[in-house]
């Protein structure tokens, strides 16, 4: 695993900062924010050393929104292996309103990478 440079993670915390908050300012609801944060906001997401994220917590926070996986303690998932341990650094948040329309989560292996695809399933309203 490549670990950021000091400017690259300078880059990233303003990008979450400054630019990031900007696209969800309109967004109260119907929002899905996903993707390989490199962080965790859980220390059960890793079994090695964590790397967090000040900036994603606050968006989070911000943004009310949900962490759409519910880790087992006794079966942890995680969507990236590597030497010296595992994890769930993709994840996917969501709006309170579409987490109730959650019919179902999973974390399944991709052949072409070294991470695993997370993959979630919402109701569709009517």
């Amino acid at each position: 695993m490549l670990h950021p440079t000091q400017h690259e993670e300078t880059e990233r915390e303003n990008f979450f900062n400054n630019e990031l908050s900007a696209f969800f300012y309109t967004a109260p609801s119907h929002t899905i924010l996903g993707g390989e944060f490199n962080s965790v906001l859980n220390p059960a997401d890793s079994t090695g050393s964590i790397q967090t994220s000040t900036a994603l917590s606050e968006i989070v926070t911000r943004l009310a929104l949900v962490d759409t996986w519910t880790q087992d303690p006794l079966r942890p998932t995680y969507t990236h292996h590597h030497p010296t341990g595992a994890t769930r650094i993709y994840r996917l948040y969501v709006s309170s309103d579409l987490l109730q329309r959650k019919s179902g989560i999973q974390i399944i292996p991709a052949s072409f990478t070294d991470h695993h695809a997370a993959v979630l399933r919402v109701t569709a309203q009517y």
